[in-house]
Protein backbone atom coordinates (compact mmCIF):
# COMPACT_ATOMS: atom_id res chain seq x y z
CA UNK A 1 0.00 0.00 0.00
CA UNK A 2 1.17 3.31 -0.71
CA UNK A 3 2.07 6.00 1.85
CA UNK A 4 -0.81 7.69 3.30
CA UNK A 5 -0.34 11.42 3.20
CA UNK A 6 -1.36 13.54 5.73
CA UNK A 7 -3.36 16.85 4.46
CA UNK A 8 -1.15 19.08 6.09
CA UNK A 9 2.16 17.60 4.57
CA UNK A 10 0.54 17.61 0.97
CA UNK A 11 -0.74 20.95 2.06
CA UNK A 12 2.87 22.33 2.18
CA UNK A 13 4.74 20.25 -0.18
CA UNK A 14 2.30 20.98 -2.99
CA UNK A 15 -0.44 23.47 -1.86
CA UNK A 16 -1.71 23.74 -5.60
CA UNK A 17 -2.70 20.16 -5.99
CA UNK A 18 -3.83 19.91 -2.36
CA UNK A 19 -6.17 23.27 -2.85
CA UNK A 20 -7.47 21.25 -5.69
CA UNK A 21 -8.08 17.81 -3.63
CA UNK A 22 -10.05 20.18 -1.27
CA UNK A 23 -12.01 22.17 -4.26
CA UNK A 24 -13.06 18.50 -4.81
CA UNK A 25 -13.66 17.38 -1.18
CA UNK A 26 -15.52 20.42 -1.10
CA UNK A 27 -17.95 19.71 -4.00
CA UNK A 28 -18.42 15.84 -3.19
CA UNK A 29 -19.85 17.55 0.63
CA UNK A 30 -21.95 20.05 -1.28
CA UNK A 31 -23.39 16.98 -2.93
CA UNK A 32 -24.76 15.71 -0.07
CA UNK A 33 -26.33 18.52 1.59
CA UNK A 34 -28.95 16.24 3.46
CA UNK A 35 -27.56 14.36 7.04
CA UNK A 36 -29.16 11.31 5.84
CA UNK A 37 -27.38 11.21 2.39
CA UNK A 38 -23.96 12.40 3.25
CA UNK A 39 -24.04 9.56 6.31
CA UNK A 40 -25.20 6.93 3.71
CA UNK A 41 -22.37 7.87 1.67
CA UNK A 42 -19.92 7.97 4.19
CA UNK A 43 -21.08 4.20 5.13
CA UNK A 44 -20.61 3.05 1.65
CA UNK A 45 -17.00 5.01 1.66
CA UNK A 46 -13.83 2.73 1.31
CA UNK A 47 -11.79 2.40 4.78
CA UNK A 48 -8.62 4.48 2.99
CA UNK A 49 -7.90 6.27 0.14
CA UNK A 50 -4.49 5.12 -1.85
CA UNK A 51 -2.88 8.44 -0.57
CA UNK A 52 -4.88 10.82 1.87
CA UNK A 53 -6.48 8.13 3.94
CA UNK A 54 -10.44 7.54 5.05
CA UNK A 55 -13.06 10.19 3.32
CA UNK A 56 -14.64 8.87 6.37
CA UNK A 57 -12.34 11.12 8.90
CA UNK A 58 -11.68 13.81 6.31
CA UNK A 59 -15.39 14.78 5.16
CA UNK A 60 -17.24 15.35 8.71
CA UNK A 61 -15.21 18.14 9.75
CA UNK A 62 -14.92 19.47 6.34
CA UNK A 63 -18.62 19.39 5.79
CA UNK A 64 -19.04 21.01 10.07
CA UNK A 65 -16.53 23.43 8.61
CA UNK A 66 -18.83 24.88 5.48
CA UNK A 67 -22.04 24.47 7.65
CA UNK A 68 -20.54 26.65 9.94
CA UNK A 69 -18.75 29.01 7.52
CA UNK A 70 -22.37 28.92 5.48
CA UNK A 71 -20.60 28.25 1.88
CA UNK A 72 -22.70 24.60 1.13
CA UNK A 73 -24.41 26.35 -1.09
CA UNK A 74 -21.75 28.85 -2.48
CA UNK A 75 -19.39 26.83 -4.84
CA UNK A 76 -17.06 30.05 -5.93
CA UNK A 77 -16.43 30.39 -1.90
CA UNK A 78 -14.14 27.80 -0.21
CA UNK A 79 -13.22 27.16 3.72
CA UNK A 80 -11.18 29.86 5.51
CA UNK A 81 -8.13 27.99 5.13
CA UNK A 82 -8.50 26.96 1.72
CA UNK A 83 -8.99 30.92 0.97
CA UNK A 84 -5.99 31.80 3.43
CA UNK A 85 -4.15 29.30 1.82
CA UNK A 86 -5.03 30.55 -1.46
CA UNK A 87 -4.55 34.16 -0.72
CA UNK A 88 -0.81 33.42 0.47
CA UNK A 89 -0.14 31.67 -2.77
CA UNK A 90 -1.52 35.15 -4.64
CA UNK A 91 0.51 37.37 -2.48
CA UNK A 92 3.85 35.16 -3.11
CA UNK A 93 3.29 34.89 -6.71
CA UNK A 94 2.98 38.68 -6.94
CA UNK A 95 6.15 39.48 -4.50
CA UNK A 96 8.12 36.93 -7.07
CA UNK A 97 6.99 38.91 -10.26
CA UNK A 98 8.36 41.81 -8.66
CA UNK A 99 11.39 40.56 -7.68
CA UNK A 100 13.70 40.59 -10.51
CA UNK A 101 16.13 37.69 -8.86
CA UNK A 102 13.15 35.73 -9.98
CA UNK A 103 13.78 35.25 -13.88
CA UNK A 104 13.71 31.70 -13.86
CA UNK A 105 9.55 31.97 -12.01
CA UNK A 106 9.19 34.90 -14.70
CA UNK A 107 9.83 32.88 -17.61
CA UNK A 108 7.78 29.95 -16.73
CA UNK A 109 5.00 32.41 -15.95
CA UNK A 110 4.84 34.89 -18.42
CA UNK A 111 4.08 32.51 -21.28
CA UNK A 112 0.80 31.77 -19.58
CA UNK A 113 -0.16 35.26 -19.07
CA UNK A 114 -2.36 35.38 -22.34
CA UNK A 115 -4.04 32.45 -21.22
CA UNK A 116 -4.64 33.53 -17.63
CA UNK A 117 -6.74 36.81 -19.15
CA UNK A 118 -8.73 34.67 -20.99
CA UNK A 119 -9.54 32.44 -18.57
CA UNK A 120 -10.21 35.21 -15.61
CA UNK A 121 -12.38 36.80 -18.51
CA UNK A 122 -14.35 33.50 -18.52
CA UNK A 123 -14.81 33.60 -14.74
CA UNK A 124 -19.14 34.27 -14.60
CA UNK A 125 -18.33 37.45 -13.20
CA UNK A 126 -15.96 36.34 -10.42
CA UNK A 127 -12.70 38.54 -10.12
CA UNK A 128 -10.21 35.47 -9.63
CA UNK A 129 -6.60 36.04 -9.05
CA UNK A 130 -3.69 34.59 -11.20
CA UNK A 131 -3.26 31.69 -9.31
CA UNK A 132 -6.74 31.30 -8.67
CA UNK A 133 -7.82 31.78 -12.29
CA UNK A 134 -4.92 28.40 -12.88
CA UNK A 135 -6.22 26.47 -10.30
CA UNK A 136 -10.02 26.62 -11.62
CA UNK A 137 -8.55 25.63 -15.37
CA UNK A 138 -6.82 22.48 -13.75
CA UNK A 139 -10.02 22.01 -11.52
CA UNK A 140 -11.88 21.80 -14.37
CA UNK A 141 -9.15 19.48 -16.77
CA UNK A 142 -8.72 17.35 -13.93
CA UNK A 143 -12.81 16.46 -14.18
CA UNK A 144 -12.93 16.28 -18.03
CA UNK A 145 -9.96 13.59 -17.53
CA UNK A 146 -11.63 12.07 -14.33
CA UNK A 147 -14.82 11.69 -17.06
CA UNK A 148 -12.91 11.03 -20.11
CA UNK A 149 -14.02 13.51 -21.79
CA UNK A 150 -11.43 14.78 -24.83
CA UNK A 151 -9.60 17.62 -24.86
CA UNK A 152 -7.86 19.60 -27.69
CA UNK A 153 -3.69 19.56 -27.84
CA UNK A 154 -3.72 23.59 -27.27
CA UNK A 155 -5.69 23.01 -24.28
CA UNK A 156 -3.52 20.05 -23.45
CA UNK A 157 -0.78 21.84 -23.59
CA UNK A 158 -1.49 24.97 -21.66
CA UNK A 159 -2.83 22.50 -18.81
CA UNK A 160 0.98 21.19 -18.57
CA UNK A 161 2.51 24.75 -18.53
CA UNK A 162 0.08 25.80 -15.57
CA UNK A 163 1.37 22.56 -13.75
CA UNK A 164 4.56 23.70 -14.19
CA UNK A 165 4.07 26.88 -13.41
CA UNK A 166 2.42 26.07 -9.89
CA UNK A 167 4.99 23.72 -9.39
CA UNK A 168 7.52 26.32 -9.18
CA UNK A 169 5.33 28.39 -7.36
CA UNK A 170 4.70 25.58 -4.83
CA UNK A 171 8.46 24.75 -4.81
CA UNK A 172 8.91 28.91 -3.33
CA UNK A 173 6.47 28.44 -1.31
CA UNK A 174 7.97 25.71 0.74
CA UNK A 175 11.07 28.14 0.79
CA UNK A 176 9.22 30.77 2.49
Amino acid sequence: MAQVLSLAQMSEQNPAEYLIYMWYLESMVRGLPEDVDFERFLAQAPDELPVLGSLKELLPPLRKAMQEEEIMNAPEKHTAPLSALLEKLETLHKSLLTNEQEQVYEGVYMPLLPAIVEIRKRSGGHTLGEVEAALVALYGYTFLKQQHQETNPATQEIMKKICLWLKVLGEKYMQS
